[in-house]
């Protein structure tokens, strides 16, 4: 809701307009006070005491005009909005308004629909200037909280780096940090800052991740007679299993069961080629509770029992 000035140094003039404007059904729910003021003077003291945000006012009044009026509104409050009305119908009193930014002008002749028309749009141009405030607000307050995030991530992998290296990036930050001239460049030094060590933090994890399939391949082809699963290395490498699967699935380009399937499979096509060796003991060998579980393990995997692939 807004707060909106009539002035006219006609009395009856200034209050027929602001009665005209308050029982607007089009303006009812846009304006929540309508004064008046019969001259120029008597319009800056009530702008200097009480918030206003329209001011619709004459052209033509005798002491200081409505264009003199205007230009001292724009000095001193430049986002009340001003629609100028005029007896005549002059286009340098266009060109004036215009020039000072009113947001229109109205001849009086024009009737009472032009009256409200103006304010409405005065009121449409306040609302989306409002609005417009409202999200720069929101993007300063989120690039404030977004510097703050990430300042915090940021110290937060220096302190897990080395000694020298902590050294070294701190002084980085503390130089540079000094010398931005604004919070654009500060967000880029920090996101740059970021990236870098986020970068780095991703290939170490590469690097772990490496060294975990390599302990488990190994493990896996020296024990494969002991029951193996993905929450035994999960204990053993003192990672959460979810997250072994999912380090292990992004290496491999397959799960972990599948994979131990596989290892199991071809082992026992080696083993099945040694005639000597009984089909209990080949699964023994591969960690199967008895024989008749490595027969079903086998023939769901290859379409074949044991001894049929044998015999081949």
């Amino acid at each position: 809701m807004y707060n909106l000035l009539v002035v006219d140094d006609e009395m009856i003039i200034s209050k027929y307009v602001a009665k005209v404007l308050r029982d607007s059904e089009l303006l009812k729910d846009m304006l929540s006070e309508v004064r008046c003021a019969f001259s120029a003077y008597d319009a800056l003291e009530i702008l200097e005491a009480e918030h206003i945000d329209i001011v619709m006012t004459d052209i033509s009044m005798p002491g200081m005009s409505g264009i003199k009026l205007q230009e001292e509104i724009k000095k001193n409050w430049p986002n009340i909005k001003v629609v100028l009305m005029s007896g005549y119908n002059e286009f340098e009193y266009v060109q004036a308004a215009l020039r000072n930014n009113g947001v229109d002008y109205v001849l009086k002749s024009e009737g009472e629909e032009q009256f409200v028309l103006s304010v409405k749009k005065a009121v449409d141009e306040l609302e989306q200037e409002r609005k417009s405030e409202e999200i720069i607000k929101k993007a300063a307050h989120n690039l404030k909280l977004a510097n703050g995030l990430l300042r915090e991530r940021v110290m937060e992998i220096i302190n897990n780096m080395s000694p020298e290296e902590r050294k070294n990036l701190a002084a980085e930050i503390i130089t540079k940090g000094i010398n931005f001239e604004n919070e654009s460049d500060v967000e880029a030094f920090y996101q740059s800052i970021a990236e870098r060590l986020l970068q780095a933090e991703e290939d170490n994890q590469l690097a772990g991740s490496s060294k975990i399939i390599e302990f488990i391949n190994s493990y896996i082809i020296n024990h494969l007679d002991e029951e193996l699963s993905l929450n035994k290395f999960a204990e053993l490498l003192n990672y959460h299993p979810s997250y072994l699967s999912r380090v292990f699935k992004q290496e491999m380009g397959i799960s972990f069961s599948d994979y131990l399937t596989g290892i199991r499979v071809e082992k026992a096509k080696e083993l099945l080629q040694q005639n000597d060796l009984k089909i209990s003991a080949i699964a023994t060998m591969l960690g199967f509770e008895d024989a008749s579980y490595f027969t079903r393990f086998f023939k769901k995997n290859t379409g074949m029992a044991p001894l049929e692939y044998r015999s081949r």
